[in-house]
């Protein structure tokens, strides 16, 4: 017992002495540093960009090796409520952009979505592999916007968004015929314009990036959010020029392109599926699939398949992944759903007191039976909504390309979005909504409406008050007006076509 009394004693001395620090070295590992703290970021220059909406930011680090990811936030102004702009670049993007100088140990980072004659308050944030995060705080001070357009800076808040607002989309893409994309917040501040574009119509948001197509000759734009932009070739020789959208395809881009063929110019009637580069992967020539489909059913095409003319005058087209197929407007006409990879015609939807309805029973074959609601006439910008419907801007503008004597259809009094039940098994369709906006604004041409989350749309009025107006107008899930905005313009050159885009929280690939 008095063994086993010393021994204990024994093992008690010792544990004291080890903690104590006696008794020789510690093996209890050193507290690990976080790579935030040692990180000593710094930045130490800042470079105008091509607009005062751009700038680059050069930061030096230490170590780089350690970091994930580098983020900004550019704080609203006061008195505004749309969400922060916030943008992330992960080491991935950064090192693949070569924004990364290792001999300098600096880091090149763009910045864009500033206000423009404004000192904006950004936060930037940077994420390192262990976990730990450093804030940075940086004031950076923007010009003013010398606007050569005249138009965007005298965009007029007639309904303003206001605090509480519910919106789902906090920013919007305009698609100008008269320079770059133009982006804007919900309270109307102008956030981006670029340069060296001076036509950019026919363009979409792809990836990280603008895709803008030239309407004047067969090449497609690559244009970045710092400004810089590349050019590609279309691959078919018999295309001349893009018009129109640009929509994401089953594996490229959905491009609309005029082409001469033989010498017979094919106007307005064919799409095709490009890659990033310019490559035709698969096209589809309406002329062929509808001249096709018209004599299988004992009509002759010849007065409604009029190559040379703008008889269809494609607008808008998408890819539906559900049934592997394309829905197609034709302004002159209808809209029309075909088999993406045979072309063949599934359906048609349009005023049945129309050149193409009266005169052909091959086409009117196809037909939707329409149950309920106004039929979609001189549409544009299809889009498939979160419920499953389909969702379009309808004009209301009868046709005027159509032949000599033939029916042109009807006019309506006022246009409006509207979205259209389809049971392809019944052949039927009905309006499912619409927003009439007090039955007042009629905008004959171009325009368009886009869903962002559930229920929650951007409604572009193109050519209001007589083509004089372009009019943008938020609508919460509610259906209540978050606001109303309204630029000047010639007919469809301020904003022929309008998408939200997310860039409250915007992470590049």
């Amino acid at each position: 017992m008095k063994n086993h009394n010393k021994k204990l004693l024994a093992l008690v001395l010792c544990i004291f002495v080890a903690a104590c620090g006696g008794g020789g070295e510690s093996n209890a590992p050193a507290a690990s540093v976080p790579d935030a703290s040692t990180s000593n970021l710094s930045v130490l220059e800042q470079s105008d960009g091509v607009t005062p909406f751009i700038k680059t930011l050069t930061l030096g680090i230490d170590d780089y090796s350690a970091v994930q990811s580098i983020a900004y936030r550019i704080a609203p102004k006061e008195g505004t409520y749309s969400k922060p702009l916030t943008v992330t670049y992960p080491r991935t993007y950064l090192d693949r952009e070569g924004y990364y100088n290792s001999a300098s140990k600096q880091i090149a980072l763009p910045v864009f979505g500033l206000y423009a004659g404004y000192a904006n308050q950004l936060t930037l944030t940077t994420t390192f592999a262990d976990g730990s995060t450093r804030d940075d705080t940086v004031v950076v001070a923007a010009a003013p916007f010398d606007d050569s357009t005249g138009i965007y800076s005298t965009l007029a808040v007639k309904t303003p968004r206001t605090a509480g607002s519910t919106l789902n989309f906090d920013y919007i893409m305009i698609k100008s015929g008269i320079t770059t994309p133009v982006v804007i917040d919900t309270d109307g501040n102008l956030r981006w314009v670029g340069s060296g574009i001076d036509d950019a119509f026919v363009s979409m948001r792809l990836a990280n990036d603008f895709v803008v197509g030239a309407r004047n000759s067969p090449e497609l734009y690559r244009l970045k959010w710092n400004g810089t932009f590349t050019t590609a070739r279309l691959s078919n020789q018999n295309y001349t020029n893009f018009h129109h959208e640009l929509t994401r395809g089953k594996v490229g881009i959905l491009a609309q392109v005029d082409a001469t063929v033989g010498g017979v110019n094919k106007i307005e009637s064919i799409l095709a599926e490009i890659d990033e580069n310019g490559t035709v992967l698969k096209e589809w020539d309406m002329a062929l699939i509808f001249a096709d489909a018209m004599r299988q059913g004992g009509d002759d095409p010849a007065n409604f398949v009029r190559n040379g003319f703008d008889w269809f005058h494609m607008n808008s087209a998408i890819y539906v992944p559900e049934d592997d197929s394309l829905i197609i407007s034709s302004r002159e006409n209808f809209v029309v759903k075909i088999d993406y990879d045979t072309g063949a015609i599934k359906w048609l939807l349009g005023d049945t007191t129309k050149h193409w309805y009266i005169n052909y029973p091959s086409l009117r074959a196809f037909a939707l039976t329409l149950t309920a609601g106004t039929p979609p006439i001189g549409q544009h910008a299809l889009s498939i909504a979160s419920d499953g419907t389909l969702l379009l801007f309808n004009n209301g503008f009868a046709s005027n390309r159509n032949p000599a004597g033939t029916p042109i259809g009807q006019n309506l009094r006022f246009s409006a979005p509207v979205r259209y039940v389809i049971d392809e098994v019944a052949k039927t369709a009905r309006q499912a909504w619409s927003f009439e906006n007090g039955q007042v604004v009629y905008s004959d041409v171009c325009s368009s409406v886009y869903e962002s989350g559930q229920n929650n749309y951007l409604v572009n009025y193109a050519v209001a008050a007589n083509r004089t107006i372009a009019k943008l107008v938020g609508l919460d899930a509610s259906g209540n007006v978050a606001f109303d905005f309204e630029l000047p313009t010639n007919v469809c050159s301020t904003s022929w076509n309008a998408e939200p885009v997310q860039l409250q929280d915007l992470v590049f690939q």
